[in-house]
């Protein structure tokens, strides 16, 4: 006979009620010699072995030892999480300076009536500027200008608490709250 004839069977696994007591009592049945030869584990020595477990302390006056290990970073802005959150630029040095273009660049924008086309003209290809403001109604000339101060807010407060919270979320939670107080509308 095959095991595999008779696997769809499973009569016993049917039958049986596995439960935490069954399964987490100790057999108090100690194993004979014969069981434990074919178990192939070395056997250990039964002399006593005598460890020197003493430690020499240093004088207290003895300049401390010089780390072996370089220093490691710890900042979340040298992780990889924070590199894949906030994308910084193949030119950019790090995290940091990233957020701090991005910050520039959404300051610019809004800076001047006309400013937040700058950003818009990057992702409309050839358009000219009056191509790009044509295409857009008031309503959405309003809501990139709510949405460019919003987003500058959540960078600042990104770079301010990020390090502590590692949360983008609550970043631009906080934003949102900080922008309805200046009149922005909740709605973003």
């Amino acid at each position: 006979f095959f095991w595999h004839n008779y696997i769809d069977y499973g009569e016993e696994l049917l039958q049986t009620r596995v439960t935490r007591t069954n399964t987490l009592q100790l057999s108090t049945a100690i194993p004979s010699e014969a069981d434990l030869a074919h178990t192939r584990k070395r056997k250990k020595p039964h002399g006593k072995i005598e460890i020197d477990l003493s430690i020499e302390k240093p004088p207290l006056n003895a300049p401390l030892p010089a780390a072996s290990l370089p220093a490691i970073q710890t900042s979340y802005w040298h992780s990889s999480e924070a590199r894949r959150l906030f994308r910084p630029l193949a030119t950019e040095k790090d995290v940091v300076e990233g957020i701090d273009n991005q910050i520039e660049l959404l300051r610019t924008a809004s800076s001047t009536p006309h400013g937040y086309l700058t950003l818009i003209e990057r992702g409309w290809g050839n358009k000219t500027t009056e191509d790009v403001e044509d295409g857009l109604t008031e309503y959405q000339v309003w809501l990139v200008r709510q949405k460019i101060i919003v987003l500058t807010l959540a960078l600042l407060v990104a770079k301010e608490k990020m390090e502590s919270t590692k949360n983008w979320n609550s970043c631009c939670e906080e934003a949102v709250i900080a922008a309805t107080r200046t009149s922005c509308p909740s709605s973003l």
